[in-house]
């Protein structure tokens, strides 16, 4: 399978790590990755598949996380 976009997030606390593969259908393959206490603590690891369709009010969840919690440098 071609991937048609890639997109993740990864915590710099450690405690989530999230990617998305979007394929030429609209299918989003996710992986992730929660992590509790960060870096020593239980790692629980799934995948799971959506469509496109979700990802507009994904969008838009993620921009309000955002404006609350702003990039503040690049790594």
């Amino acid at each position: 399978m071609q991937d048609w976009g890639r997109a993740s997030l990864i915590n710099l606390d450690g405690y989530l790590e999230l990617e998305g593969e979007l394929d030429k259908k609209g299918r989003v393959s996710w992986k992730v990755e929660p992590c509790y206490p960060s870096g020593i603590g239980a790692v629980l690891k799934f995948d799971f598949c959506s469509d496109q369709s979700y990802l507009k009010a994904l969008i838009k969840e993620i921009e309000s996380i955002l404006s609350v919690f702003p990039v503040l440098e690049k790594p």
